[in-house]
């Protein structure tokens, strides 16, 4: 992983939501969601379907719990499309990666940094946050105003 690692805290995270300029991308497997629960308006994309999909090796842990066939070209180019559409269709510009704790999410957006969404961020402290008391969505967010000591950070 790069030296470069931009994440976004929570509350950021949820007013880029809610104003239009982030869509959530969960990073979790499945039966993480169906154990811990989703977030309304999320993108489900595993991170090891993620890193298959793209022709990423994966260890032989990932490979047994995505229990996958090797990717070819394809499928690395129908993910792509399907990130795009994701992208530009609804005109979000950045994505917002979100896992349990927050270090896959860090992968996933190196990755899709790396592909040249440049706007790609984790979510600091990952679904474990998220979900607390601390981090609960507000009744308002105001609108197009991010807190700069709460917005991107470079680590």
């Amino acid at each position: 992983m790069s030296e470069l690692q931009c994440e976004v805290s929570i509350p950021t995270a949820r007013e880029m939501i809610a104003i239009g300029a982030g869509l959530l991308i969960d990073v979790r497997q499945a039966f993480e969601l169906e154990l811990e629960g989703h977030i309304p308006g999320a993108v489900h994309v595993p991170l090891f379907t993620f890193k298959n999909s793209l022709g990423k090796p994966l260890d032989q842990d990932e490979q047994e719990m995505l229990d996958a066939e090797e990717p070819d070209r394809k499928n690395a180019a129908m993910f792509v499309m399907d990130l795009n559409k994701l992208y530009f269709a609804k005109e979000r510009p950045c994505f917002l990666c979100l896992c349990n704790s927050g270090r896959r999410s860090l992968y996933a957006a190196k990755l899709l940094s790396d592909l040249g969404y440049t706007h790609s961020y984790s979510v600091r402290g990952g679904w474990r946050d998220w979900r607390s008391p601390d981090h609960a969505a507000p009744e308002f967010l105001p609108a197009g105003i991010l807190d700069a000591r709460e917005g991107v950070a470079a680590a």
